[in-house]
């Protein structure tokens, strides 16, 4: 790995239920008795109780109830549900740069980072080119203050998103300059880095003293060979002015 030392001359800005019966008896004058046939006195009928018939009452037939008709509620048809389709996968995407909350200098930046070579990257709604490496980076324009940049990147139906914001502050003296990629301290294998930077346009940019293309948003990009151990990056910008 080479560690990268990057230096700069500007200053680099996130709950709820019997019957009673008996007998009489009677008596004539006394004179001399003919005897009088004795009367026999002829039983009494006793009047023998006929027990009263008693009347047992018949029962009256119960009346059996009739059922109760049960409504029947008819079986409700289950619908069966689709079947669920399993979202496609959504592509790998890292943005380097720049890093969500940066504050920027400048008026302009690059959105750099890496997809797979066969997606499809917009920022913002426009579309990126991809290099063969994966790697891209798309020049956007700024406006004093916050900035929202929207990426994206889809493949095959899956779709991955990354929102980053920027705040854009020009200083008030000096030219303006962020070094947008490598970051401080950056470690890579790779033998070339590509360093990607913003300033005023207009202004006079090198890296390691040698000068590079500013384009007309301010924005410039070189290639720099990296030393066998520890590289130092410097940038430095002369106002244009």
């Amino acid at each position: 790995m080479r560690p990268l030392l990057l230096r700069r001359t500007s200053w680099l800005p996130l709950v709820v239920a019997a019957a009673l019966a008996f007998a009489v008896s009677c008596s004539g004058d006394d004179e001399t008795p003919t005897p009088s046939p004795t009367v026999t006195a002829s039983p009494t009928a006793t009047a023998t109780a006929v027990p009263t018939a008693t009347v047992t009452p018949v029962p009256s037939p119960t009346a059996t109830p009739s059922p109760t008709a049960t409504a029947t509620v008819p079986a409700t048809a289950t619908s069966t549900p689709p079947p669920t389709s399993t979202p496609a996968p959504a592509p790998e995407l890292s943005v380097m740069a720049p890093t969500d909350g940066a504050g920027l200098q400048s008026l302009a930046t690059w959105v750099y980072g890496v997809a797979p070579q066969d997606a499809v990257v917009a920022v913002n709604g426009e579309p990126v080119a991809i290099e063969p490496d994966g790697s891209f980076a798309h020049a956007v324009a700024l406006s004093e203050g916050g900035n929202l940049l929207e990426v994206t990147a889809s493949k095959d139906g899956g779709v991955k998103t990354e929102l980053i914001a920027a705040f854009s502050d020009p200083p008030v003296s000096g030219p303006p300059l962020d070094v947008l990629f490598p970051p401080e301290g950056y470690s890579t294998s790779l033998t070339v880095v590509t360093v990607l930077g913003a300033t005023a346009p207009g202004n006079q940019v090198a890296i390691n003293g040698v000068p590079v293309d500013v384009d007309p948003m301010g924005l410039f990009r070189a290639d720099v060979a990296l030393g066998a151990s520890v590289t130092l990056v410097e940038v430095t910008v002369i106002d244009g002015d």
